[in-house]
């Protein structure tokens, strides 16, 4: 995203969440298309997107359009909450406006799929419900934007292949399975080592899967839950 246009958009994402006019657009759309960003009523009572879309006058990148349509996917999971339970939330995280804005803005930028945007977007919304803690939130929006986005489909699926599960273990949605393990005895030393390894899905994968199924009453099951 250019300079210009972070230093615009400063102040604007908490404005944003606090509108009634978010939940407008959560009932209008289940996802934008890129055209239509640019041109639409309702996105423009939204802070952070009109001044954005004010900038496009003088001309925004591919890259910079892209962005909005991320943050307008973002959003529209967000509007999904009520404007009570947001002000809650930033009542309770957005102490510090600027870094709770440069935390969720540096996610979105750094999300390679508009799939991912949204998705980081019901995170947050099982956050607002408190469902889960900030800390959580964040921590499980950075390991969606580390995983390839057809390695998630698949985990959400119950599905996928070893390559696939070794990648999202690195990405921190994967944990070994000792039931999975596999032995061979060494010769001479006589000790026994792990000829091969199994996965399974830890507790923020679990998590994010019914985040991603919109299933945010089962998070009280999670060990995840934020009970406080």
């Amino acid at each position: 995203m250019q300079e210009e246009t972070k230093q615009s958009i400063d102040g604007k994402l908490v404005k944003s969440l606090e509108t009634q006019e978010l939940s407008s657009l959560a009932t209008e759309y289940a996802e934008i298309a890129l055209d239509s960003v640019f041109d639409n009523g309702i996105i423009k009572d939204i802070p952070i997107l009109r001044t954005i879309i004010s900038l496009a006058k003088t001309g925004l990148n591919f890259r910079d359009r892209l962005y909005v349509k991320k943050l307008a996917n973002f959003l529209i999971q967000i509007g999904t909450t009520t404007q009570e339970q947001r002000k809650e939330f930033i009542k309770k995280y957005c102490e510090d406006n600027k870094k709770f804005e440069e935390a969720v803005l540096l996610i979105l930028e750094n999300s390679d799929r508009i799939e991912k945007a949204s998705l980081i977007g019901k995170i947050f919304k099982a956050c607002i419900l408190g469902m889960i803690s900030y800390a959580d939130t964040l921590q499980i929006s950075e390991m969606v934007n580390r995983a390839y986005w057809a390695d998630l489909k698949h985990m959400f699926e119950d599905k996928g292949s070893e390559e696939e599960q070794q990648r999202l273990f690195m990405a921190g949605l994967m944990e070994f399975d000792p039931q999975t393990f596999q032995f061979a005895t060494t010769d001479g030393s006589g000790l026994d080592v792990i000829r091969k390894l199994g996965y399974k899905r830890n507790a923020y994968a679990i998590a994010l899967t019914m985040m991603y199924q919109e299933k945010f009453e089962d998070l009280s099951k999670c060990s995840i839950y934020n009970k406080t």
